[in-house]
Order: C-alpha cells, then structure tokens, then sequence
C-alpha cells in the first residue's frame, strides 16, 4: 500500500491499541518532567527536616527525528540517623531536545552538627536546628535553569524543637520556628494527562503526625524521629510526559494513551521514545 510514493503498509506499526505511521518528522510536543523526590532526614528522638521535592518542568518542546532517551528520576532513601538521600533526576534527551529536572535534596538532621543542614536540589530540603545553630535550608535549584522551570529552597530550622519543610515545586519549605511546624512546601497540579493531578511537593518535618510521603510522583520524604526510622521517609519517584497533537500517533514508547484528539506517552521509568 503506498501513499505519495511511501510504502505506508512497511510503516505502519502498532503502539498499544494504536496504529502509527512512522514519518521521521520532528513535532511540537507538550512536556512534563519532574526529578525524584529527596529523602527525609532522621534523628532518633531528635529533629529531622522534609526532603525536597524533585525539580519540574513544565512546557514545549520539538521532539526530533530518531530516538529520544527517557531518564525517570529515582527518589532518594531516607536518612539513619543522618540527612536524607539526594534523589536522581529525570532526563529528555534527543536530537532536538535536551532536558533535566534535577533531583530533590536530601532533608537535614539533629544527629550530628555536620548534618543539620539541608541539601541542594531540584528543590532544596529543609534544615535542622542543632544546638547552638540552626539547619540551613537546602538551595532550590531548577529554577536556574530558566522559564518553565519550578523549584523552590527548604525551611529553615531556626529553634530547638523542631525541623524545616522541605522545598515544593509551588513553594519554598516551611521554618520552623517554634510556631510552625516546619511543612513542606507546595507542589505543582498539571493537566497534562487528562487529568489534573499533583506532582512535587515538599516534605514535612519530624513524621507530620505519622503520615507517610505525600504520594505525588516527585515529593519529598517526610523528616522521621523514630526508632527505627520510618520506612516512609524515602523520596518518591519522578516522571516525564509527552503530549501532542493528532490525529496521527507520532511516535512509540511508553504507555500511550489518548486524550481528545491529543496523544500522551507516559513514562514511569527509562524507556526510550521513538519517532
């Protein structure tokens, strides 16, 4: 079968329940990537602060002929006794295209004062106070990387009692300051899937109560002052996601799914997308 010359019937291939036509063309596409979420500090018995949120970015881009890599950040694991994990980014990497959002910064801890303060990141973790000094929050990043880019920095831990929030892609962390209680900073909710949904929030301090991670692909682990550390101060994973326009499926990787007349390729881990 051929159209214009081209053999379509050679190109035609399958993409889940998708037929595509393999046209080797860049296209505009709509992206979202956000890096892992750091790891929250731990301190037995004492202050531990919120990782932070991994950087996202948000926006278009040209996706290039031949193969695109798909790097899906990994969150990093809490701390023992110890500041959290930096987390992985996640990364676009193709002939037209090259992007990062950085992974989160690990949150600091009480246990020592050579972990009190948080860690640079996409955004930054919070700080720890440790008598006589307070935790440094953890610088935010992605947003150094120019427009479309969200990260914000960590909490302060300014008092005893008490730790910072981490960083949040919609907001700085919390301080703690005796008052406050050291929240995680904001994420970011994006329609781009179909579906708004939140990415990238900052973690809390000292176990927010118990709760576990904010679930959110890109969040922060919670602060843990428990023994042993609570197994849900670990950072959550990143994501990317590709979105253009149809009616053609342009391209093949990840899962794919269709949204009005709009195609999405969602990867939750590595993979590769082919155009």
């Amino acid at each position: 079968l051929y159209h214009n010359g081209f053999d379509v019937s050679a190109a035609l291939q399958q993409s889940g329940s998708f037929a595509y036509i393999a046209n080797s063309e860049p296209f505009e596409a709509e992206v979202l990537v956000v890096g892992g979420g750091g790891g929250g500090g731990h301190a037995t018995g004492g202050e531990a602060a919120g990782g932070g949120a991994g950087g996202l970015f948000s926006g278009s881009v040209t996706i290039g002929t031949g193969e695109t890599n798909i790097i899906v950040g990994t969150g990093g694991d809490g701390g023992n006794n110890s500041v959290g994990q930096e987390a992985s980014g996640s990364i676009i990497t193709g002939s037209m295209t090259s992007l990062v959002a950085q992974g989160g910064g690990g949150g600091g801890s009480s246990a020592g004062p050579s972990t009190a303060d948080g860690v640079n990141g996409g955004s930054g973790g919070g700080g720890a106070f440790v008598s006589p000094n307070t935790g440094s929050f953890g610088q935010g990043l992605q947003p150094l990387s120019g427009s479309g880019h969200f990260g914000n920095n960590g909490g302060t831990g300014l008092q005893a009692g008490g730790a910072a929030g981490g960083g949040g892609a919609g907001s700085v962390g919390q301080d703690y300051d005796g008052i406050n209680i050291g929240g995680g900073g904001l994420g970011k909710t994006i329609n781009i899937n179909g579906t708004p949904t939140l990415y990238a929030v900052g973690g809390d301090s000292n176990d927010a109560g118990g709760a576990p991670t904010n679930p959110a692909r890109g969040s922060g682990g919670f602060g843990s002052v428990r023994n042993p550390a609570n197994n849900n101060n670990f950072g959550r994973d990143g994501i990317v996601i590709i979105r253009y326009e149809g009616p053609e499926v342009r391209a093949r990787g990840g899962v794919l799914s269709k949204v009005g007349n709009d195609y999405v390729h969602t990867f939750t881990s590595d993979g590769i997308l082919y155009n």
